[in-house]
C-alpha cells in the first residue's frame, strides 16, 4: 500500500509491461535487419542515413524527460508559472544550433561533435570536452531514471528499486541490440505513448474540475498565473532573466554541443536535413511544454485548499502528478498504467538516447584514436560500451535516493557542465585567438566555479522573500491519504513542508557569502562566464593573439557575420568584432552533402588514377604531392578505378595538425584496404599517419 493509499491494479501493470515489451520488440527488430552489418559507425551514428521526420521526433523526446513531465508541472504547481518562460529557449536554441553549429561542424566533415575540438585546439581539449559531457550526461541520466520511480512508489506502491532496474534493464537490451536506428524507431513509438498518456490526464483532469476556465480562475486566484516578473535581483528563484539566461544557455549547450543532439543531425542526409530537423522537433517541444503547464494547473485546481504535500499524502513535491493520476482515475483500470507507461517511455527515450551517445562519444575520442581495433572489433566493443553506461546509469539512480527537489537538483547539475561546455566551443567559433591552453583551463574554471556556486547554496537557507514558494494549505481537507474521514485539520502556509514555530525559524543567509545566494538558475551562467572570461585571459597570456590569423576559418562561425546582423552591420564593423579575421559564408560549404556534386568529384581512369578536388590540391597519376598543400583542414572526394574494372568511391580527411588521414569507403569491392591505404599514404605524403577505415 502506498502513502496515497493508491494502487495499481493488474491491468495497469499489463498496459505498462507491454510498453516495454514493445520497445525491446522494436530494438530487437532493428537489430535483425542489420544483422549483416559489422559497421560501428552505421551501429552507433548511422551518419547520412536517416530520413528526417523520425530524427526530428527522437530529438523531441530525448529531451522531452519524464522531469518535464513530473517536476516541471510540480515547479509551477509550487513556485507559479514564471518557469514557463524557458519557452523561448526552446525554441530559439534549436535554431541557434542549427544555423551556428551544424554549418561549422558539416564544413569541418566530422562524425563527432568532440572532433571538432581537436581540429580547433588539440586532442587534450577533444578529451576534456568529452570527459566533460560525459559526466554531466551520466548524472542527468541518473536523475531521470529515478525521478519517475520515487514518484510513482509514493502514490501506487510500486517499489522504487524495482522501477529503477525494470526500466534500466529494457533500456540496456534495446539499446545495446538496437544500436542507433534502433533508438530512434523506438522513439517514434515511444513518442505516440507519451502523447496519448498526457492528453488522457488533462482532459480528465479538466473535466471533472469544473472545465478550462475553472481551472484557469483557480490558478489564477491562487497565484499561478503569474508571468510579470523582471526583477534584476538574482537572488530571486524565477525572474524572466534568469529562466531565460539560464534556459537558454542550457538548451543550446544540449542541442549544438551535446552529443545526443548533434548525432542526430549528423544522421540526417544533408545540412538542410538537419535544420529542418531542428525546427521540426520545436513544434513537438511546443505542444509537450504547453501539456505541462496544464498539468501543473489541473492539479492545482483539484488539490485547492486540500495540498497533498501539507497533508502528508505525498513526501515529496515531484510525486503530485502521479498522485493527481491515481487520484482522477483510480476507478479506471488501465488508465494509471498508461500514464506510467508515458512517464517510464519519457525516460527510456532520454536514457537509451545518452546511453547510445555516451558510447558514441568515448569510442570516437577516446578508444579509437588510441586503438588499431578493426572494424568487426569496434563493432563489438561498441556494444560492450552501450551496455557499461547502462549499468553506470543504474548505479547513479540508486545515488539520488536524498535529493529533495528533483527539479532544481537535475537543472543544477546539468547547469555545471553545460555551461561551461557552451564556454567551450563558444571559444573555439567566436575568438579566433582562443588557443588549447586557454580553451581547457577555461573549461576546467567554469566548471569549478559552477560547482562553487551550487555546493555554496547548498550550505545555506534563503529567506521565502526569494525562494517565492506559494501559499499551500489543508484548512479544506475532508478526509485522510486513506480516505478515513478527519475530524480536526489545520492550515499550513509558506515554503516549509511543516509547521514551523516563528521562533525556530532558519538563519536566512551568511551576509559573509552573498555570492552563494545566487538563484541556482545562474549556475550555467556562472560557468559558462567564466569560462569565457578565464579563457581569454589564458590565451591572450600565452600567444594565442599572435597565432589567431594560423586557425582555419571554416572552424569559425561569428556571430555578427550571420545574415540577420551582416544587412545592418557595415563590414568593417563586422571585422573588428571577429578579431581582424577574414572570413565569409561561402568558404563554410557542406562538402559532404550540400555542394552540388560535379563541383565535388573529378574522375579518371586508369591502373591507379587519382584526381583530387581542384579548388583544395591537386595529385597527378604519379601520385606526387606537396606536402605544404594539404596543411590545415582539407575536404578530398576521390574517385578510384581499378584494374578489373570495379568502381570505388572514398572520402579522404586530412587533418595536418597530427597528420592523420581517415577513410571513410562508401563501398568495399574486392581489393582489401591495405593495399588502398597504401596508395593514399603516398598521394597524402603522410609517412606517420593513421588511416581508419569506417564501412
Amino acid at each position: 500500500m502506498s502513502e496515497s493509499g493508491f494502487t495499481f491494479s493488474a491491468v495497469d501493470y499489463v498496459v505498462f509491461g507491454l510498453m516495454l515489451l514493445l520497445s525491446v520488440a522494436i530494438g530487437i527488430y532493428n537489430a535483425y535487419r542489420e544483422r549483416n552489418s559489422n559497421s560501428a559507425n552505421d551501429y552507433l551514428n548511422a551518419t547520412k542515413s536517416m530520413s528526417m521526420l523520425p530524427v526530428a521526433i527522437s530529438l523531441c523526446v530525448t529531451y522531452e524527460s519524464a522531469l518535464n513531465l513530473l517536476s516541471t508541472p510540480a515547479e509551477i504547481y509550487l513556485y507559479g508559472s514564471m518557469a514557463s518562460w524557458g519557452l523561448i529557449a526552446t525554441i530559439s536554441a534549436p535554431i541557434i544550433a542549427a544555423h551556428i553549429f551544424m554549418p561549422t561542424y558539416y564544413a569541418a566533415g566530422i562524425t563527432s561533435v568532440y572532433d571538432y575540438l581537436r581540429l580547433r585546439f588539440n586532442r587534450v581539449t577533444q578529451i576534456l570536452g568529452t570527459l566533460t559531457f560525459m559526466s554531466g550526461a551520466l548524472v542527468y541520466s541518473g536523475v531521470n531514471m529515478y525521478a519517475p520511480a520515487i514518484a510513482f512508489e509514493a502514490v501506487s506502491g510500486l517499489n522504487t528499486w524495482a522501477s529503477i532496474l525494470a526500466c534500466g534493464v529494457v533500456c540496456i537490451l534495446y539499446t545495446t541490440f538496437g544500436g542507433f536506428k534502433g533508438i530512434v524507431w523506438t522513439d517514434v513509438f515511444q513518442s505516440f505513448v507519451i502523447v496519448v498518456g498526457v492528453i488522457a490526464v488533462v482532459t480528465r483532469g479538466v473535466m471533472i474540475n469544473g472545465g478550462f476556465a475553472e481551472i484557469w480562475n483557480a490558478a489564477y486566484e491562487g497565484g499561478r498565473i503569474d508571468f510579470v516578473h523582471f526583477e534584476t535581483d538574482v537572488r530571486i528563484r524565477h525572474t524572466f532573466w534568469s529562466v531565460v539566461i539560464d534556459s537558454l544557455i542550457v538548451t543550446t549547450a544540449s542541442y549544438g554541443t551535446s552529443q545526443p543532439a548533434v548525432q542526430r543531425f549528423f544522421s540526417c542526409k544533408s545540412l538542410k536535413d538537419s535544420q529542418m530537423t531542428a525546427l521540426v522537433n520545436i513544434v513537438g517541444h511546443i505542444m509537450l511544454y504547453g501539456i505541462a503547464f496544464l498539468l501543473a494547473i489541473v492539479a492545482y485546481a483539484h488539490y485547492r485548499g486540500c495540498d497533498p504535500l501539507e497533508q502528508g499524502c505525498i513526501s515529496k513535491i515531484d510525486q503530485i502528478i502521479p498522485l493527481l493520476v491515481m487520484d482522477v482515475y483510480h476507478n479506471y483500470y488501465g488508465i494509471p498504467g498508461l500514464f506510467l507507461a508515458c512517464i517510464f517511455a519519457a525516460t527510456l527515450s532520454t536514457i537509451s538516447s545518452t546511453m547510445n551517445a555516451l558510447a558514441s562519444a568515448a569510442m570516437d575520442n577516446i578508444v579509437t584514436p588510441y586503438t588499431k581495433f578493426n572494424e568487426r572489433t569496434q563493432f563489438y566493443v561498441s556494444k560492450g560500451m552501450v551496455f557499461f553506461f547502462g549499468v553506470v546509469c543504474i548505479g547513479i539512480a540508486a545515488l539520488m535516493t536524498n535529493a529533495l527537489e528533483i527539479y532544481e537538483a537535475a537543472l543544477s547539475l546539468i547547469s555545471i557542465t553545460m555551461g561551461p561546455l557552451l564556454g567551450l566551443f563558444t571559444l573555439g567559433m567566436q575568438f579566433p585567438f582562443a588557443n588549447w591552453k586557454g580553451a581547457s583551463g577555461g573549461v576546467i574554471c567554469g566548471i569549478a566555479s559552477g560547482a562553487w556556486l551550487y555546493l555554496g547554496r547548498k550550505s545555506i537557507t534563503q529567506s521565502n522573500d526569494f525562494v517565492r514558494a506559494m501559499d499551500v494549505t489543508t484548512d479544506q481537507c475532508n478526509f485522510t491519504c486513506n480516505g478515513e474521514e478527519i475530524v480536526t485539520n489545520y492550515t499550513t502556509l509558506g515554503y516549509w513542508t511543516t509547521p514551523v514555530d516563528a521562533t525556530t525559524i532558519p538563519e536566512i543567509y551568511d551576509e559573509d557569502v552573498p555570492f552563494y545566494t545566487l538563484s541556482f538558475r545562474y549556475i550555467s551562467a556562472t560557468g559558462f562566464i567564466g569560462c569565457i572570461i578565464s579563457g581569454c585571459i589564458i590565451s591572450l597570456l600565452t600567444g594565442g593573439w599572435r597565432d589567431r590569423h594560423k586557425v582555419n576559418p571554416k572552424l569559425l562561425r561569428p556571430l555578427f557575420d550571420l545574415w540577420i546582423f551582416r544587412i545592418w552591420i557595415p563590414e568593417k564593423v563586422r571585422k573588428f568584432l571577429r578579431f581582424g579575421i577574414e572570413w565569409s559564408e561561402d568558404g563554410n560549404d557542406d562538402k559532404f552533402g550540400t555542394k552540388s556534386e560535379k563541383y565535388r568529384t573529378k574522375e579518371t581512369s586508369g591502373v591507379y588514377s587519382v584526381q583530387m578536388d581542384p579548388g583544395n590540391v591537386y595529385a597527378n597519376e604519379s601520385f606526387v604531392d606537396d606536402k605544404n598543400a594539404i596543411r590545415g583542414l582539407v575536404i578530398y572526394d576521390f574517385s578510384i578505378s581499378i584494374r578489373n574494372g570495379k568502381y570505388k568511391k572514398y572520402w579522404i580527411y586530412i587533418d595536418s595538425f597530427c597528420y592523420e588521414m581517415s577513410l571513410l569507403c562508401s563501398h568495399v569491392g574486392e581489393r582489401e584496404c591495405p593495399d588502398i591505404e597504401q596508395i593514399l599514404k603516398k598521394i597524402a605524403g603522410l609517412h606517420c599517419g593513421k588511416i581508419r577505415l569506417i564501412d
